[in-house]
């Protein structure tokens, strides 16, 4: 099962707070959005008022849930404080390559804080968020590591009983230590897959650029030097069954992943999968058993059973 509190923690650990406020799909205006009175009670209409306070999350990060064909707006914010080695920025581009910053909304004291209007679009099944515009990525280089988290509002449509879904999730996709190299800064991986497995999971060289201006001189100076290795090949993994894997990743706000099993790599979407969960997760090198592969995907993906 997903949970939104962990992943906070770490957020919070760097001193980045994130909440959701529910909107009209009219309402734009980040200013006003974020200067709302809160309240929870609403005099005039003698009852909650959603639209007048933030969500408040459920353990798995659920903020909201409706008719399907309900068009529905959030808007997240984040706080942070006002320091170099702390950026928030939109991934953008068919291969997440383009990389811009986000506009504070608000600068007060030591903290920094950004808006991002969620939108949610007509799409089979009824109205959905969609990755390319639903997220905010947090990217720090504090003591000399890279960490790159996503913050997202995602949304998950189920029959007409079940309705939809929206989430707040909050992921690190990506941790790194820095080194130099000559002239350039090396970020050598702990986490997620490589480059060649999924272009839109790490996207170094987009990253390098912005990386770079968020470390003074003196501190790149400072970074131990980069020694290349002899790459290792990986031992392959031994699974009894052709039923069996193990996650590489799994990005939660897209809702897919890639997991390897005896006949190779392979791609899986949420809705292949067979938890019992309201938002299905799965964590890296996780083991899976699954039913089938058709159309080169896994079908039944599910947490695999203790014996």
């Amino acid at each position: 099962m997903y949970k939104l509190a962990l992943e906070l923690s770490k957020l919070k650990k760097l001193g980045v707070l994130v909440s959701v406020k529910l909107r009209t799909p009219a309402e734009k205006d980040k200013v006003a959005i974020l200067n709302r009175v809160k309240q929870s009670f609403d005099k005039i209409e003698g009852s909650f008022n959603p639209y007048k306070d933030n969500l408040k999350p459920d353990a798995d990060g659920l903020v909201f849930k409706g008719k399907n064909q309900d068009e529905r707006a959030f808007s997240l914010v984040v706080s942070m404080p006002a320091k170099s080695d702390l950026a928030a920025v939109i991934i953008q581009g068919k291969k997440s390559e383009s990389i811009s910053h986000l506009s504070s909304v608000k600068i007060g004291g030591r903290l920094r804080t950004f808006v991002r209007n969620v939108s949610t679009y007509p799409v089979y099944g009824g109205y959905s968020t969609k990755p390319q515009d639903n997220s905010v990525r947090i990217v720090s280089v504090r003591n000399g590591k890279l960490q790159i988290f996503s913050v997202a509002v995602t949304t998950r449509l189920y029959d007409e009983e079940w309705g939809a879904h929206n989430f707040l999730v909050v992921q690190e996709m990506y941790r790194a230590k820095l080194f130099r190299y000559r002239e350039e800064l090396v970020a050598e991986d702990e986490i997620v897959t490589d480059m060649n497995e999924y272009p839109g999971f790490n996207r170094w060289e987009a990253m390098r650029e912005l990386v770079s201006d968020m470390i003074p001189l003196t501190e790149r100076e400072a970074l131990p030097v980069f020694k290349l290795r002899i790459e290792v090949e990986a031992k392959d993994l031994e699974f009894v069954t052709n039923k069996e894997g193990q996650v590489i990743f799994f990005d939660i706000n897209k809702g897919f992943g890639f997991a390897k099993t005896k006949s190779g790599n392979w791609y899986f979407k949420w809705t292949q999968t067979d938890t019992d969960d309201r938002l299905p997760y799965f964590f890296t090198d996780q083991k899976i058993n699954f039913d089938s592969i058709e159309e080169s995907r896994l079908v039944g993906v599910r947490p695999a059973q203790k014996i």
